[in-house]
């Protein structure tokens, strides 16, 4: 007759460790989904824009990871004596339709009007125009997802055409404002 092992009972401190273990995951799987925005909304509205001035450097190639871009404008401004300040970027392209390598884009930073810009960055001045614009707090990622989905669900749903290019404010204190141009579509 063949011998039955008797399994010990799991302790009840062990179940006291799964349970913490448990719940400090879903906490803290949780907290990071808060932190990224996961559980927010962008806030979408028409908008007539200022007049932006914008020191940039051209790039083709995705437009992802602009951050070694964003360092290398704020040197060349920093050489200059002028402050970088507010960071962002002008996308050209569209991504459903131009293939990642080919992606036109300007990186930088806003800068004042009267401020002498060197070579090798470029200027700009974007003047005031109507646009749809999103704001979102939390990660560019999710937040790019989300604000451009809420600007094309608001211009459907208020009869605007969204147009290129898109511009993209990085605020310093963790607000990224994006903005695309709009016209009231004709019927």
């Amino acid at each position: 007759m063949a011998e039955t092992k008797n399994k010990p009972p799991v302790s009840q401190k062990m179940l006291i460790l799964v349970l913490i273990g448990l719940v400090l995951t879903l906490g803290g799987g949780a907290s990071v989904m808060l932190y990224l925005g996961a559980f927010k909304d962008p806030e979408v509205y028409r908008s007539v824009t200022q007049e932006y001035h914008f020191a940039y450097i051209s790039h083709k190639g995705p437009y992802t990871n602009i951050d070694p871009i964003l360092e290398e404008v704020a040197k060349q401004l920093k050489e200059s004596d002028i402050q970088a300040v507010t960071p962002c970027a002008m996308f050209m392209d569209s991504v459903s339709a131009v293939q990642e390598a080919d992606r036109q884009s300007k990186i930088g930073y806003l800068v004042q009007r009267n401020d002498y810009i060197a070579a090798p960055l470029e200027q700009m001045s974007i003047p005031s125009r109507e646009v749809v614009v999103a704001t979102f707090e939390g990660g560019t990622l999710l937040g790019s997802h989300k604000a451009y989905t809420g600007m094309r669900d608001w211009a459907r749903a208020n009869g605007y055409q969204l147009m290129l290019p898109a511009f993209e404010i990085y605020h310093p204190e963790g607000k990224v404002e994006y903005q695309l141009p709009i016209q009231k579509k004709q019927y």
